[in-house]
């Protein structure tokens, strides 16, 4: 079987089971797990999947249903580089908006043993992350607690969003598209992200590659207002050429 028709078959074993692992399609198609895992990398890179630990899941729209457990396995090693390309952006006397994604989730992993900073989030998971260290001041907005994303929602979330300004707010998103914006599936959490944009000085974007191109059902911002976004894609991207003609900044990890 040749390598096309093999992706092609891994595509439609997918399409039945919404994943595989990587021995399992070894086994099934009498090929090594190391070459799966090349097919794997080449389905990844074209868009069709995400890879996870020791096998993969279709990318599709039900990818944001999954609880943020399960999401934060997909591209791992990609959303942990751009987490610690992003806490460089960082510094004592910040006042941070951080949003309720995976990737953020990450970027407080890496900055929990600052001191002098102020993170303000309605992610359950970051404030569990942060509140052992006495030096970081953790501002929770309250809400509804919604228990895919361990986050808090609604409008008494929004009224006490509205009431904070920050020097930087760090988020993530489920698509981008230079020509009409940052975006995300869920409206609840899309106003939160737009109401921590628009009462922040900077705007810094953590992309990992599967978000780049995906259309999305609402809108969190134009590209424009964002000062930069950090990401793991390859900078010949269709998608970074058309961001960096927008004027934004990207930086590569």
């Amino acid at each position: 079987m040749l390598s096309a028709e093999r992706q092609k078959a891994i595509i439609d074993q997918m399409k039945q089971k919404g994943s595989a692992v990587v021995n399992e399609l070894a086994a099934l198609f009498c090929v090594t797990e190391e070459t799966v895992r090349r097919d794997l990398q080449k389905l990844e890179k074209a868009g069709f999947i995400v890879r996870t630990h020791g096998g993969a899941v279709l990318f599709d729209d039900s990818l944001v249903n999954l609880s943020s457990e399960i999401r934060e396995t997909l591209n791992k090693e990609g959303k942990m580089a751009i987490a610690k390309e992003a806490a460089k952006q960082i510094q004592a006397g910040d006042i941070l908006f951080f949003d309720a994604s995976t990737t953020v989730y990450f970027l407080a992993r890496e900055i929990k043993n600052m001191k002098d900073i102020t993170v303000i989030t309605n992610s359950l998971r970051i404030i569990n992350e942060l509140i052992g260290n006495e030096k970081i001041q953790t501002v929770c907005i309250g809400g509804t607690f919604n228990a895919i994303n361990k986050s808090f929602v609604g409008k008494n979330n929004e009224t006490i969003a509205g009431t904070y300004a920050a020097t930087k707010c760090f988020l993530s998103c489920n698509g981008i598209v230079p020509e009409i914006g940052i975006l995300e599936r869920n409206a609840e959490e899309a106003f939160i992200k737009k109401i921590m944009c628009d009462n922040s000085n900077e705007v810094i974007v953590l992309s990992d590659k599967t978000k780049l191109g995906r259309t999305r059902l609402n809108i969190v911002a134009p590209v424009s207002r964002a000062t930069l976004l950090i990401t793991d894609s390859e900078k010949d991207n269709d998608v970074i050429c058309r961001i960096i003609e927008k004027g934004l900044k990207v930086a590569f990890v």
